[in-house]
Protein backbone atom coordinates (compact mmCIF):
# COMPACT_ATOMS: atom_id res chain seq x y z
CA UNK A 1 0.00 0.00 0.00
CA UNK A 2 1.56 3.71 -0.59
CA UNK A 3 1.31 5.84 2.17
CA UNK A 4 -0.89 8.95 3.07
CA UNK A 5 1.62 11.37 1.26
CA UNK A 6 1.58 9.27 -2.09
CA UNK A 7 -1.64 9.69 -2.05
CA UNK A 8 -2.16 13.13 -1.30
CA UNK A 9 0.58 14.11 -4.32
CA UNK A 10 -1.62 11.73 -6.81
CA UNK A 11 -4.74 13.84 -5.88
CA UNK A 12 -2.44 16.78 -6.17
CA UNK A 13 -1.74 16.58 -9.58
CA UNK A 14 -5.16 15.50 -10.00
CA UNK A 15 -6.48 18.95 -8.73
CA UNK A 16 -4.48 20.92 -10.86
CA UNK A 17 -7.33 20.18 -13.45
CA UNK A 18 -9.83 21.05 -11.32
CA UNK A 19 -12.88 23.69 -13.12
CA UNK A 20 -16.35 23.94 -13.57
CA UNK A 21 -19.29 23.87 -10.69
CA UNK A 22 -20.89 21.33 -9.47
CA UNK A 23 -24.41 19.97 -10.64
CA UNK A 24 -27.51 20.41 -9.27
CA UNK A 25 -28.91 16.81 -9.40
CA UNK A 26 -25.64 14.71 -7.97
CA UNK A 27 -27.25 11.46 -8.75
CA UNK A 28 -28.45 12.12 -12.84
CA UNK A 29 -25.27 14.00 -13.13
CA UNK A 30 -23.09 11.35 -12.03
CA UNK A 31 -25.44 9.05 -14.55
CA UNK A 32 -25.17 11.69 -17.67
CA UNK A 33 -21.43 11.90 -16.98
CA UNK A 34 -20.44 8.16 -16.01
CA UNK A 35 -22.42 7.08 -19.48
CA UNK A 36 -20.25 9.68 -21.11
CA UNK A 37 -17.17 8.48 -19.28
CA UNK A 38 -18.26 4.80 -20.80
CA UNK A 39 -18.70 5.86 -24.21
CA UNK A 40 -15.04 7.22 -24.70
CA UNK A 41 -12.97 4.82 -26.25
CA UNK A 42 -10.89 2.42 -23.80
CA UNK A 43 -7.58 3.82 -24.91
CA UNK A 44 -8.35 7.52 -23.64
CA UNK A 45 -9.72 5.92 -20.08
CA UNK A 46 -6.68 6.71 -17.07
CA UNK A 47 -6.02 3.79 -14.79
CA UNK A 48 -4.13 5.44 -11.95
CA UNK A 49 -4.63 3.70 -8.91
CA UNK A 50 -5.42 5.78 -5.10
CA UNK A 51 -4.13 2.70 -3.41
CA UNK A 52 -2.50 -0.28 -5.31
CA UNK A 53 -3.83 -4.39 -4.09
CA UNK A 54 -1.66 -5.29 -1.07
CA UNK A 55 1.14 -7.15 -1.69
CA UNK A 56 0.10 -10.15 -0.52
CA UNK A 57 -3.65 -11.57 -0.36
CA UNK A 58 -5.82 -10.46 2.61
CA UNK A 59 -5.83 -13.00 5.19
CA UNK A 60 -9.50 -14.32 5.56
CA UNK A 61 -10.09 -12.53 9.39
CA UNK A 62 -9.02 -9.19 8.09
CA UNK A 63 -12.11 -6.70 9.11
CA UNK A 64 -13.91 -5.44 5.85
CA UNK A 65 -15.06 -1.90 5.28
CA UNK A 66 -18.20 -0.57 3.53
CA UNK A 67 -18.60 2.44 1.09
CA UNK A 68 -19.23 4.66 3.49
CA UNK A 69 -16.22 3.72 6.11
CA UNK A 70 -14.10 4.64 2.62
CA UNK A 71 -16.03 7.52 1.94
CA UNK A 72 -15.20 8.63 5.78
CA UNK A 73 -11.97 7.87 5.72
CA UNK A 74 -10.81 9.59 2.43
CA UNK A 75 -13.22 13.07 4.11
CA UNK A 76 -10.57 12.36 7.15
CA UNK A 77 -7.38 11.65 5.54
CA UNK A 78 -7.60 13.81 2.59
CA UNK A 79 -10.00 16.48 3.58
CA UNK A 80 -8.28 18.62 0.41
CA UNK A 81 -9.80 16.43 -2.07
CA UNK A 82 -12.68 15.11 -0.39
CA UNK A 83 -14.14 17.99 1.87
CA UNK A 84 -16.78 16.99 4.21
CA UNK A 85 -19.50 17.54 4.80
CA UNK A 86 -21.05 15.16 1.87
CA UNK A 87 -24.08 13.06 1.20
CA UNK A 88 -23.82 9.46 -0.21
CA UNK A 89 -26.25 8.46 -2.68
CA UNK A 90 -27.38 4.98 -4.38
CA UNK A 91 -27.48 4.42 -8.39
CA UNK A 92 -27.33 0.79 -8.61
CA UNK A 93 -24.83 -0.42 -9.19
CA UNK A 94 -22.79 2.43 -7.69
CA UNK A 95 -22.90 3.92 -4.23
CA UNK A 96 -21.17 7.39 -4.27
CA UNK A 97 -20.44 10.84 -2.43
CA UNK A 98 -19.78 14.16 -4.11
CA UNK A 99 -17.90 16.88 -3.76
CA UNK A 100 -18.54 20.09 -4.74
CA UNK A 101 -15.57 22.19 -3.56
CA UNK A 102 -13.35 19.62 -5.91
CA UNK A 103 -16.58 18.54 -8.45
CA UNK A 104 -15.33 14.86 -8.16
CA UNK A 105 -16.97 11.84 -7.03
CA UNK A 106 -16.02 9.13 -5.36
CA UNK A 107 -17.75 5.48 -6.17
CA UNK A 108 -17.82 1.74 -5.34
CA UNK A 109 -19.61 0.17 -8.01
CA UNK A 110 -21.08 -3.66 -6.80
CA UNK A 111 -19.73 -3.17 -3.56
CA UNK A 112 -16.62 -3.47 -4.75
CA UNK A 113 -14.56 -1.82 -7.28
CA UNK A 114 -13.67 1.98 -6.73
CA UNK A 115 -14.03 4.79 -9.37
CA UNK A 116 -13.14 8.43 -9.23
CA UNK A 117 -14.57 10.22 -12.05
CA UNK A 118 -15.20 14.43 -11.98
CA UNK A 119 -13.12 17.66 -13.41
CA UNK A 120 -9.82 16.38 -11.68
CA UNK A 121 -10.18 13.45 -13.90
CA UNK A 122 -11.32 15.25 -17.00
CA UNK A 123 -14.15 13.52 -16.63
CA UNK A 124 -12.75 10.17 -17.56
CA UNK A 125 -13.37 7.21 -15.24
CA UNK A 126 -10.12 6.37 -13.04
CA UNK A 127 -10.49 2.98 -11.39
CA UNK A 128 -8.03 3.04 -8.39
CA UNK A 129 -8.70 -0.27 -7.09
CA UNK A 130 -11.56 -2.55 -5.35
CA UNK A 131 -12.97 -1.95 -1.77
CA UNK A 132 -10.90 -4.49 0.09
CA UNK A 133 -7.66 -3.43 -1.14
CA UNK A 134 -8.97 -0.36 1.05
CA UNK A 135 -9.25 -2.35 4.57
CA UNK A 136 -5.92 -2.32 5.57
CA UNK A 137 -5.75 1.60 5.49
CA UNK A 138 -9.26 2.47 6.52
CA UNK A 139 -9.22 0.06 9.51
CA UNK A 140 -5.64 0.75 11.08
CA UNK A 141 -5.27 2.08 14.29
CA UNK A 142 -5.23 6.21 14.14
CA UNK A 143 -1.58 7.38 14.65
CA UNK A 144 -1.21 8.08 17.90
CA UNK A 145 0.64 11.54 18.47
CA UNK A 146 1.83 13.48 22.21
CA UNK A 147 1.53 17.20 22.35
CA UNK A 148 1.78 17.80 26.00
CA UNK A 149 2.43 16.10 29.51
CA UNK A 150 1.66 17.74 32.71
CA UNK A 151 0.99 16.81 36.11
CA UNK A 152 -1.52 18.61 38.10
CA UNK A 153 0.49 18.70 41.26
CA UNK A 154 3.90 17.26 42.32
CA UNK A 155 4.02 16.57 46.05
CA UNK A 156 6.40 13.15 47.22
CA UNK A 157 4.00 10.62 48.91
CA UNK A 158 1.09 12.43 47.21
CA UNK A 159 -0.97 11.02 44.47
CA UNK A 160 -0.63 13.35 41.02
CA UNK A 161 -2.36 12.92 37.83
CA UNK A 162 -0.66 13.13 34.67
CA UNK A 163 -2.50 14.78 31.99
CA UNK A 164 -1.52 13.59 28.91
CA UNK A 165 -3.11 15.42 25.43
CA UNK A 166 -2.68 14.35 21.93
CA UNK A 167 -4.32 12.64 18.87
CA UNK A 168 -4.80 8.87 18.67
CA UNK A 169 -4.55 8.41 22.04
CA UNK A 170 -7.19 5.77 22.89
CA UNK A 171 -5.17 2.94 20.83
CA UNK A 172 -3.64 0.37 23.30
CA UNK A 173 -0.86 3.03 24.77
CA UNK A 174 1.39 1.73 27.51
CA UNK A 175 2.44 3.78 30.10
CA UNK A 176 5.70 3.87 31.81
CA UNK A 177 6.46 5.43 34.93
CA UNK A 178 9.50 6.44 36.98
CA UNK A 179 9.72 7.38 40.48
CA UNK A 180 6.30 6.57 41.29
CA UNK A 181 5.03 3.64 43.67
CA UNK A 182 2.78 2.06 41.19
CA UNK A 183 3.76 -1.08 38.93
CA UNK A 184 1.06 -1.29 36.98
CA UNK A 185 -0.26 2.04 36.32
CA UNK A 186 -3.97 2.27 35.33
CA UNK A 187 -5.06 4.56 32.37
CA UNK A 188 -7.80 6.33 31.45
CA UNK A 189 -7.99 7.42 27.64
CA UNK A 190 -10.33 8.82 24.78
CA UNK A 191 -9.11 9.79 21.73
CA UNK A 192 -7.24 13.81 23.13
CA UNK A 193 -6.35 12.68 26.45
CA UNK A 194 -4.79 10.43 28.41
CA UNK A 195 -4.86 10.55 32.73
CA UNK A 196 -1.90 8.45 34.22
CA UNK A 197 -1.72 8.42 38.17
CA UNK A 198 1.37 7.86 40.06
CA UNK A 199 1.49 8.20 44.03
CA UNK A 200 5.11 10.26 44.01
CA UNK A 201 7.92 8.05 45.82
CA UNK A 202 11.24 9.48 44.70
CA UNK A 203 12.30 13.85 45.33
CA UNK A 204 14.85 15.39 43.58
CA UNK A 205 15.69 16.76 40.14
CA UNK A 206 14.15 14.75 37.55
CA UNK A 207 13.08 12.65 40.23
CA UNK A 208 9.71 11.62 38.54
CA UNK A 209 8.69 10.73 34.86
CA UNK A 210 6.22 9.37 32.54
CA UNK A 211 7.05 7.44 29.34
CA UNK A 212 4.08 6.76 26.64
CA UNK A 213 4.59 3.49 24.00
CA UNK A 214 2.64 2.84 20.78
CA UNK A 215 1.36 -0.56 20.63
CA UNK A 216 3.99 -1.67 18.77
CA UNK A 217 6.65 -0.30 21.65
CA UNK A 218 7.41 2.89 19.87
CA UNK A 219 7.96 5.51 22.24
CA UNK A 220 5.69 8.62 21.64
CA UNK A 221 6.54 10.97 24.65
CA UNK A 222 9.35 10.60 27.42
CA UNK A 223 8.60 13.60 30.15
CA UNK A 224 10.84 13.93 33.65
CA UNK A 225 9.70 16.34 36.15
CA UNK A 226 11.52 17.66 39.43
CA UNK A 227 10.01 16.76 42.82
CA UNK A 228 10.81 19.20 45.76
CA UNK A 229 11.30 17.23 49.32
CA UNK A 230 8.50 17.20 51.19
CA UNK A 231 7.23 19.34 54.36
CA UNK A 232 4.93 19.43 57.55
CA UNK A 233 4.02 22.35 59.24
CA UNK A 234 3.42 21.54 62.84
CA UNK A 235 1.58 23.53 65.17
CA UNK A 236 1.72 23.40 68.48
CA UNK A 237 0.60 25.58 71.47
CA UNK A 238 4.01 26.98 71.80
CA UNK A 239 4.06 28.48 67.75
CA UNK A 240 4.70 26.45 64.64
CA UNK A 241 7.43 24.60 63.30
CA UNK A 242 8.22 23.82 59.55
CA UNK A 243 9.92 20.20 58.88
CA UNK A 244 11.64 19.26 55.54
CA UNK A 245 11.85 15.81 55.14
CA UNK A 246 14.85 13.91 53.73
CA UNK A 247 13.30 10.80 51.37
CA UNK A 248 16.12 10.51 49.49
CA UNK A 249 18.57 9.62 52.19
CA UNK A 250 15.74 7.56 54.60
CA UNK A 251 12.94 6.89 52.90
CA UNK A 252 11.48 4.56 55.25
CA UNK A 253 11.66 6.75 58.19
CA UNK A 254 10.47 9.45 55.71
CA UNK A 255 7.82 7.60 54.58
CA UNK A 256 6.79 5.91 57.58
CA UNK A 257 6.31 9.42 59.59
CA UNK A 258 4.16 10.96 56.53
CA UNK A 259 1.42 7.90 56.56
CA UNK A 260 0.92 8.78 60.16
CA UNK A 261 0.86 12.72 59.22
CA UNK A 262 -1.85 11.67 56.63
CA UNK A 263 -3.80 9.63 59.53
CA UNK A 264 -4.01 12.20 61.74
CA UNK A 265 -2.33 10.57 64.20
CA UNK A 266 0.01 13.18 65.68
CA UNK A 267 -3.08 15.43 65.97
CA UNK A 268 -3.83 16.58 69.69
CA UNK A 269 -0.53 14.72 71.34
CA UNK A 270 1.88 15.97 73.33
CA UNK A 271 5.73 16.44 73.57
CA UNK A 272 5.71 14.31 76.95
CA UNK A 273 9.93 14.34 77.09
CA UNK A 274 11.95 16.80 77.85
CA UNK A 275 15.82 15.97 78.23
CA UNK A 276 18.71 18.66 79.36
CA UNK A 277 21.07 16.17 80.70
CA UNK A 278 23.77 14.94 78.57
CA UNK A 279 21.65 15.98 75.36
CA UNK A 280 19.07 17.90 74.48
CA UNK A 281 15.88 16.42 72.88
CA UNK A 282 12.20 16.70 72.99
CA UNK A 283 10.24 14.35 72.20
CA UNK A 284 6.63 13.32 70.99
CA UNK A 285 4.14 11.38 68.86
CA UNK A 286 3.39 8.64 71.65
CA UNK A 287 0.23 10.50 74.29
CA UNK A 288 -2.81 12.05 74.15
CA UNK A 289 -3.71 15.53 76.93
CA UNK A 290 -5.28 12.85 78.94
CA UNK A 291 -2.18 11.32 79.19
CA UNK A 292 -3.00 7.95 77.23
CA UNK A 293 -1.30 6.24 74.48
CA UNK A 294 -2.72 7.23 71.47
CA UNK A 295 -3.69 4.24 69.46
CA UNK A 296 -3.46 3.28 66.10
CA UNK A 297 0.70 2.93 66.00
CA UNK A 298 1.97 0.89 63.26
CA UNK A 299 4.50 -2.05 62.95
CA UNK A 300 8.05 -0.96 63.55
CA UNK A 301 10.66 -0.14 61.13
CA UNK A 302 13.72 -0.67 59.97
CA UNK A 303 16.69 1.30 61.49
CA UNK A 304 18.08 3.93 58.68
CA UNK A 305 21.26 5.60 60.26
CA UNK A 306 25.14 6.01 58.77
CA UNK A 307 23.16 8.38 55.73
CA UNK A 308 24.74 11.26 55.85
CA UNK A 309 22.60 12.93 58.36
CA UNK A 310 23.01 13.84 61.71
CA UNK A 311 21.43 14.77 65.10
CA UNK A 312 22.35 18.33 65.22
CA UNK A 313 20.44 21.02 66.61
CA UNK A 314 17.22 21.67 64.57
CA UNK A 315 16.98 18.09 63.10
CA UNK A 316 14.14 15.87 63.71
CA UNK A 317 14.75 11.48 64.42
CA UNK A 318 12.67 8.70 65.36
CA UNK A 319 12.99 7.41 68.77
CA UNK A 320 12.92 3.56 69.51
CA UNK A 321 13.67 1.46 72.47
CA UNK A 322 17.44 0.08 73.39
CA UNK A 323 17.16 -2.43 70.14
CA UNK A 324 17.22 -1.07 66.47
CA UNK A 325 14.40 -1.79 64.18
CA UNK A 326 11.87 -0.73 66.63
CA UNK A 327 10.57 2.78 66.06
CA UNK A 328 7.22 3.15 65.58
CA UNK A 329 5.23 6.92 66.36
CA UNK A 330 7.64 8.51 68.36
CA UNK A 331 9.95 11.06 67.22
CA UNK A 332 12.17 13.71 68.71
CA UNK A 333 13.60 17.29 67.94
CA UNK A 334 17.31 17.84 68.96
CA UNK A 335 17.65 20.89 70.83
CA UNK A 336 20.85 20.73 70.55
CA UNK A 337 24.10 19.19 68.71
CA UNK A 338 23.92 15.44 69.88
CA UNK A 339 26.34 13.62 67.92
CA UNK A 340 26.60 11.22 70.34
CA UNK A 341 23.24 10.11 68.85
CA UNK A 342 24.72 9.60 65.38
CA UNK A 343 25.98 5.67 64.10
CA UNK A 344 28.96 4.78 65.50
CA UNK A 345 29.13 1.31 64.67
CA UNK A 346 27.13 -1.97 64.00
CA UNK A 347 26.81 -2.60 68.24
CA UNK A 348 25.85 1.12 68.55
CA UNK A 349 23.72 2.49 65.15
CA UNK A 350 22.47 5.19 66.84
CA UNK A 351 19.57 6.98 65.51
CA UNK A 352 17.89 7.74 62.73
CA UNK A 353 17.54 11.72 61.49
CA UNK A 354 14.87 12.00 58.57
CA UNK A 355 14.44 15.87 58.36
CA UNK A 356 15.10 19.63 59.59
CA UNK A 357 13.54 21.99 60.74
CA UNK A 358 13.14 24.90 58.31
CA UNK A 359 10.96 27.69 60.29
CA UNK A 360 10.06 27.90 63.66
CA UNK A 361 13.68 27.20 65.77
CA UNK A 362 12.19 29.50 68.61
CA UNK A 363 9.51 27.36 68.79
CA UNK A 364 12.20 24.31 69.44
CA UNK A 365 14.32 26.50 71.77
CA UNK A 366 10.95 27.26 73.75
CA UNK A 367 10.52 23.19 73.77
CA UNK A 368 13.63 22.98 75.20
CA UNK A 369 13.57 25.31 78.23
CA UNK A 370 10.44 23.46 79.86
CA UNK A 371 10.69 22.86 82.91
CA UNK A 372 10.28 18.98 83.86
CA UNK A 373 9.34 16.47 86.67
CA UNK A 374 8.53 13.11 87.12
CA UNK A 375 5.09 12.45 86.41
CA UNK A 376 2.66 10.08 85.26
CA UNK A 377 5.50 7.82 86.26
CA UNK A 378 7.60 9.07 83.77
CA UNK A 379 11.04 10.92 84.42
CA UNK A 380 11.53 13.89 82.40
CA UNK A 381 7.50 15.20 81.91
CA UNK A 382 7.49 18.68 80.87
CA UNK A 383 5.12 20.48 83.90
CA UNK A 384 2.81 21.96 81.38
CA UNK A 385 1.14 20.21 78.70
CA UNK A 386 2.45 21.19 74.83
CA UNK A 387 -0.14 19.81 73.36
CA UNK A 388 0.22 19.45 69.17
CA UNK A 389 -2.54 21.00 67.86
CA UNK A 390 -1.99 19.36 63.98
CA UNK A 391 0.24 17.74 61.90
CA UNK A 392 -0.10 18.37 58.09
CA UNK A 393 1.55 17.80 54.94
CA UNK A 394 2.09 21.25 53.33
CA UNK A 395 4.81 20.62 50.32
Amino acid sequence: MPSHRSISLFFALLLLLLGGCGPSDPGAAFAERLATARAMPPATRSAVPLAAPPASPMPSASPTITPDALFGWAERVLPQFFPAPATSYDLPPFRFRYYPATDLYLAVEGGERVLLLGAPTSWQILVVGNLADFAPLVNAPPTATVADIQPDRLSYFQVTTFRVTGTGLDAGLTAVLRGCAETAPVLTATATEVLVGCTVAAAGADAVGLELRSPSGAVLANRSFTVAKPQVTMTTTLGTIVIELEPTATPLSTNNFLRYVQAGFYDNTIFHRVVRAGIGIAQGGWLTPAPAVKAGAAAPIPLETNRGLSNRRGTIAMARTSLPDTATSQFYFNVTDNLALDYASAASPGYAVFGQVVQGLPVLDALGALPTATRFGLADFPTAFVIVQSVTQTR
